[in-house]
């Protein structure tokens, strides 16, 4: 998954909570999606 996708996906959903689902989804995948995240969620803040 792109951080770009990560992105769409925050935005989707437009929640806290579906934030932290993805969150958790890529802790599983590994810490380099994590980070990848983490960026995606200031764009997401930067936009709301």
């Amino acid at each position: 998954m792109n951080s770009a996708g990560i992105g769409l996906y925050f935005i989707a959903g437009g929640t806290g909570g579906v934030g932290l689902e993805v969150v958790r989804r890529l802790l599983s995948h590994g810490k380099r999606s994590v980070a990848q995240s983490f960026r995606g969620h200031a764009s997401v803040r930067a936009f709301g």
